[in-house]
């Protein structure tokens, strides 16, 4: 919580004394990890609270190059203050509408464009290997313009639904100290879809 800046869980601990903690890290990890990813590029779009804890994640991963993708460079630059010291410093382009991403091994959209309600997020995926994988973390809609892009062009994808289920099990594991079944994640997936809609 303290390195990304933010606390979502609070923990009463015997004695009184309260845990801060974050859950957005973790759950954002926890597909990658399910798949085994292990990218050693990614490309980061957006530079809001998400954004954060998913370079918190990406150094932790193991990412070793890291270009950030935003509107404003000043904010980019205050996440990019996140990243590892001993890995390369984030390389920082202009989000500009029809960008064609760098390849890399990882896309991930952190921003609110392309949910519903906001812009919509004009990029490309032209320049992607066939192995990239691409993670929106916007879940509404579920199925969003990028990750429609992505798939049209055959690549793997992770949708927003799968880091809340993330962080729905590093908060279960939090509370009752103990491993949530993984066969029941389609379950806490649909529940989720129907509370969303």
């Amino acid at each position: 919580a303290r390195r990304v800046g933010a606390a979502n869980q609070l923990l009463v601990l015997q004695g009184g004394e309260i845990l801060a903690r974050n859950t957005d890290w973790p759950g954002f990890l926890e597909p990658l990890q399910h798949r085994n990813a292990r990218p050693e590029t990614a490309v980061l779009i957006g530079a809001g609270g998400a954004a954060n804890a998913v370079v918190v994640a990406l150094g932790q991963l193991g990412v070793r190059h890291l270009t950030l993708i935003n509107r404003t460079r000043a904010t980019a630059e205050t996440v990019a203050r996140l990243w590892p010291g001993d890995a390369p410093p984030p390389a920082i382009r202009e989000l500009t509408p029809g960008i064609t991403l760098p390849p890399a091994d990882l896309v991930v959209n952190s921003s609110s464009l392309g949910m519903t309600g906001k812009p919509p997020l004009h990029i490309r995926l032209d320049a992607q290997p066939a192995h990239t994988l691409v993670y929106d973390l916007v879940y509404a809609p579920l199925e969003t313009p990028l990750l429609a892009q992505a798939r049209a062009r055959g690549l793997a994808t992770i949708d927003g639904l799968e880091m809340l289920v993330g962080q729905a099990r590093t908060a279960f594991q939090d509370f009752f100290r103990a491993t949530p079944p993984r066969s029941r994640d389609p379950d806490l997936r649909a529940l989720l879809l129907r509370a969303s809609s």
